[in-house]
């Protein structure tokens, strides 16, 4: 595990998207890889919570292309990348949807 680098004037926030998620797993199908799909990206918020993401942005105004994405709070330090959901972990809390 690594902390995510961050500035004073730099903060990594976290999204979630289904769909998003989706296209990611046929896109990986589709290419016939030979190496390992890790699509299942898991960060840790502040509050130590461990949440599956799709996507990182550096400002909290940014929006997804995906428009089912939600919002899933500022993150502090990248946890892994896996080839399958993470057993132990709880379903996502969604914070609140993206405006």
């Amino acid at each position: 595990m690594s902390e995510v680098s961050q500035s004073s004037s730099q903060e990594f926030y976290a999204v979630y998207s289904q769909k998003q998620f989706d296209h990611i797993q046929e896109t990986n199908l589709n290419s016939h890889k030979k190496n390992k799909d890790f699509s299942y990206i898991y960060y840790e918020k502040y509050n130590n919570e461990l949440v599956q993401i799709t996507e990182i942005f550096h400002d909290k105004t940014s929006k997804s292309l995906f428009d089912d994405a939600v919002y899933l709070g500022k993150v502090k330090k990248f946890h892994s990348a896996l080839s399958g959901p993470m057993p132990t972990l709880l379903p996502i809390k969604y914070e609140a949807s993206i405006p």
